[in-house]
C-alpha cells in the first residue's frame, strides 16, 4: 500500500512547488531584468502544462484546487 506522500496528488504538488521555487528565487536571485522575467514565465508555463497532464489522474477537484 502506498504511503500518503507517494499519492499522485502529493508527487504532483512536490513537483509544481519546486517549478514555483525556482521562479520564486530567480526573481529574487538576480532581479526583475527582462531575461529573467522571461525565464520565470516559462518555468510558470512548464508549472500549469504539468498540472494540465496530470488532470485525469488527480481528479477534478484537486487540479481546480492546485
Amino acid at each position: 500500500m502506498p504511503k500518503e506522500r507517494d499519492s499522485p496528488m502529493h508527487i504532483v504538488r512536490d513537483m509544481l512547488v519546486a517549478q514555483l521555487d525556482k521562479s520564486v528565487a530567480a526573481l529574487q536571485g538576480r532581479g526583475a531584468r527582462d531575461p529573467v522575467i522571461h525565464d520565470v514565465r516559462t518555468e510558470l508555463k512548464r508549472a500549469r502544462a504539468s498540472l494540465r497532464l496530470m488532470r485525469k489522474c488527480i481528479g477534478a477537484r484537486a487540479y481546480h484546487r492546485e
